[in-house]
């Protein structure tokens, strides 16, 4: 059995990232519960990969090999495979192992919302109108101000970590990868079966 180890760069990530990896239907391989890095999101490439070495480390004494690292895009520049091909090549890596980097378009919430589906399960929760599907849905996710918009639809105030959790605790990893690119990006480096030859396009799940 495989294993991989994945290391964040958020609470909400932390917290809430293993309700989404454990449906995750995959061959001879095993996601384990993610580690936690204070990772400052705009600081220079070196900076970053510096900051995921004690995690590195720690992974590989536990025996895993594949080791992704998730990072938010923010409001870099850089476009997302240009910034992680940079990390990546920074990382420092025990013998035995591989990094790879997977930046998230533009932050966690972008993935949060690309299960429309998830967020409408909760109703008393979120309040779904066509209109916020319409910025979604086909593919839109990662171009979304998804923060902004899950203020906006939460009742009271949105609370990152507790919120998340509810979310991904409805949501279909398949279902955010059809409105999100870079999950897709994830999905592949994984080596989910439908995303294990290309990430660029989604592979449509049947309606339910």
């Amino acid at each position: 059995m495989k294993k991989i180890g994945v290391i964040v760069d958020g609470q909400s990530e932390y917290r809430a990232l293993p309700l989404l990896t454990s449906r995750l239907v995959l061959t001879q391989t095993q996601v384990i519960s993610p580690l936690y890095a204070p990772i400052p999101p705009y600081a220079p490439v070196g900076v970053i990969a510096h900051a995921c070495r004690s995690r590195i480390e720690q992974l590989a004494r536990r025996g895993v090999r594949e080791i992704i690292i998730l990072l938010d895009r923010e409001k870099r520049a850089e476009c997302a495979g240009d910034l992680a091909t940079a990390i990546g090549n920074a990382l420092v890596v025990p013998v035995g192992c591989r990094g790879w980097v997977v930046v998230k378009d533009r932050m966690f919430e972008n993935w949060l919302i690309a299960d429309v589906t998830a967020l409408k399960s909760s109703p008393q929760r979120f309040n779904i109108s066509p209109a916020f599907e319409h910025k979604i849905i086909p593919g839109k996710a990662d171009s979304c101000d998804a923060l902004r918009m899950l203020k906006e639809v939460t009742s009271h105030s949105y609370l990152k970590v507790q919120d998340s959790k509810i979310i991904l605790a409805a949501a279909d990893p398949l279902r955010i990868a059809e409105n999100s690119r870079s999950f897709r990006r994830l999905l592949r480096v994984i080596g989910h079966e439908s995303y294990r030859d290309q990430s660029a396009r989604p592979v449509r799940t049947p309606t339910k």
